[in-house]
């Protein structure tokens, strides 16, 4: 998985030619009122719009997966988890053999579900479908004060400079016949790795 964006912020969609300033104010906007909504089917319709621009914009499937589908592995542990641990009434439950399911936790475990997963669309459509540039310059022009904006482009450099140093060393390693096994040595390569990367 790679961390450029940049093969396809140039496209010929709406969204493409969309002024960053607007672009940003309607995403953030979005975003937050799925935050604060309560309603897991509210949360599902703007999930399903998201993935319909995010569609629309001319993101490949594989592409929106890749992201998406490393947000949803974080989720299904909070999915399993929060049925099982939030108490509830006994009327209000689900028994499953020894486990006892708690309907509302089901019911947040979705809604958290389908927050995470429609902000997460719309920080890769705002990403994929407008140059840094033009994203920096939208900031500017929402009057977002501009050591924030500063302090943000750096920090996207350095998240750029250290994936082309960590896909250096994992070249050097394979070039030296390492590969990660779930021994003490490959630990502790992995972590010489990560202290020197850091």
């Amino acid at each position: 998985m790679t961390l450029t964006l940049r093969d396809w912020t140039v496209g010929d969609s709406l969204l493409h030619r969309m002024d960053g300033r607007w672009k940003l104010l309607a995403v953030l906007t979005t975003a937050v009122a799925v935050v604060l909504s309560d309603s897991w089917l509210v949360a599902g319709l703007a999930l399903a719009s998201t993935v319909c621009w995010l569609r629309y914009a001319g993101l490949p499937w594989h592409w929106l997966a890749s992201r998406l589908g490393s947000i949803a592995g974080f989720l299904v542990a909070v999915a399993i988890v929060l049925p099982l641990t939030l108490p509830s009434e006994p009327l209000e439950q689900w028994r499953l053999g020894p486990l006892r399911l708690s309907l509302r936790g089901l019911e947040l475990a979705a809604l958290i579900t389908l927050r995470a997963l429609t902000v997460s669309g719309l920080a890769l459509l705002l990403l994929a479908t407008t140059p840094w540039d033009r994203l920096i310059r939208g900031m500017l022009g929402l009057a977002v004060p501009n050591l924030l904006v500063q302090l943000l482009s750096m920090s996207l450099r350095y998240v750029y400079l250290l994936g082309a140093e960590l896909a250096r060393m994992r070249l050097a390693l394979r070039a030296r016949a390492y590969r990660h096994r779930f021994t003490r040595h490959s630990y502790r390569t992995a972590a010489c790795v990560v202290g020197m990367l850091l």
